[in-house]
């Protein structure tokens, strides 16, 4: 069994990642923060499996915006740090959500992610009353599970960014860095 991340919980996550509500990414306004999360959502939700009809019925827009929207977001990812930021951000999350919830047979949260359910603690009594005690208690073991897991990945990534070469600005030299999880070249094959 695999975990997936639903629709509804990427929508919400990608709505936070760039600082806008879920309702303002339905509406037609034009907001470059806004149209930006659109994008974003569109091309992640699509490459999720996730298909047109229904990533453009979370938007309210047509199958047309939908695939034109994937192609923009990746021409976004490449020009621009911001964008590309925020986009490898949800993607790192949901991986490692997925990949605690496969780990730890914790359920994903059906209809948004675990902050929005915490949000929902602390926004209104009214929605904080209707969560319940086993809602609460999955909630905090996810937030500890994901957690550890966000760590983890941020170290694998920046492991593997470590530059190749370094200068040395005594001497103006550039020397090469060894990877030690590489084997040196003219190692013995076996």
């Amino acid at each position: 069994m695999t975990a997936q991340v639903t629709l509804e919980h990427l929508f919400t996550r990608t709505a936070r990642a760039f600082g806008v509500r879920p309702s303002d990414m339905r509406q037609r306004r034009a907001i470059p923060k806004v149209q930006d999360a659109r994008l974003a959502f569109c091309r992640l939700a699509v490459l999720a499996g996730a298909g047109e009809v229904a990533v453009g019925q979370k938007l309210a827009r047509d199958t047309k915006f939908v695939r034109e929207a994937v192609w923009n977001a990746g021409a976004r990812f490449d020009a621009d740090r911001d964008f590309a930021e925020a986009y490898q951000e949800i993607e790192i999350e949901c991986v490692a959500e997925t990949g605690v919830s496969a780990r730890t047979l914790y359920p994903l949260p059906v209809d948004a992610d675990p902050r929005a359910i915490a949000e929902r603690l602390i926004d209104s009594p009214r929605e904080a009353m209707r969560v319940g005690t086993a809602d609460l208690a999955t909630l905090g073991a996810a937030f500890l599970a994901l957690d550890d897991e966000i760590t983890l990945l941020r170290a694998e990534i920046a492991a593997l960014r470590t530059p190749l070469f370094k200068m040395d600005l005594s001497n103006g030299q550039i020397t090469k860095i060894e990877d030690p999880r590489r084997e040196p070249i003219g190692a013995a094959v076996g």
